[in-house]
């Protein structure tokens, strides 16, 4: 978080020296991502700068996306800023993930497919929402504290992290501006993602 704060403060006091990593945070907070920006900090903030930087650009970067439910037809949803438009794959593989990470997001693609039906029958209510939100910031919580990735595949886990925290700010409405629907559609593009470019024999099978 101190790497954040003085990051910010950077950005009003151009004569300083430069902080690594300013001019992301400055352009992400210009777009009015300030919110998220506190909610990866504070459960970044013990990974290295580098990393911390990675994922702030991640929230920078604004890339529309289109997300779609694919329970036998597709529905397009409104245009997300959607982090996991940076990911890639390592070369022609998919990164590895350790045992913390396929049970936290295999628990979160439960949850998601148990409220599908209601969201996509746009039947479900603020109050489910918000628990759908809170079931998927315990996992993320969880997948944060216990990661033991190389790096590389670290940076990468950063960009679906950022969209499951940004859609759990959506699913408690917390954007006046957003719906809590753009919330669950972010959840969707997180999970569609992390099968494409995570290796999880265990989410293959289940065809995640």
């Amino acid at each position: 978080m101190e790497a954040y704060v003085a990051a910010e403060r950077s950005c009003h006091e151009p004569r300083n020296p430069p902080i690594r990593g300013t001019s992301i945070i400055c352009n992400a907070a210009k777009v009015g991502r300030t919110e998220e920006l506190a909610m990866i900090t504070r459960r970044w903030s013990h990974r290295p700068l580098f990393a911390l930087v990675a994922t702030l650009m991640a929230l920078g970067t604004t890339a529309t996306v289109r997300a779609q439910h694919e329970h036998g037809h597709a529905h397009e949803h409104a245009g997300s800023t959607a982090a996991i438009a940076n990911l890639k794959l390592d070369g022609d593989r998919k990164w590895p993930t350790d045992a913390s990470l396929r049970s936290g997001m295999a628990a979160i693609h439960a949850a998601f497919e148990a409220d599908h039906p209601a969201i996509h029958a746009g039947q479900e209510t603020d109050a489910q929402y918000e628990a759908l939100a809170a079931r998927i910031e315990s996992q993320v919580n969880g997948i944060v504290a216990n990661c033991k990735l190389p790096p590389a595949a670290d940076a990468n886990l950063h960009y679906i992290v950022a969209d499951l925290l940004q859609a759990v700010s959506l699913m408690r409405g917390q954007d006046p501006k957003r719906m809590r629907h753009d919330g669950a559609a972010l959840v969707h593009g997180a999970l569609t993602a992390y099968g494409k470019y995570f290796d999880d024999p265990a989410w293959d099978r289940a065809g995640g």
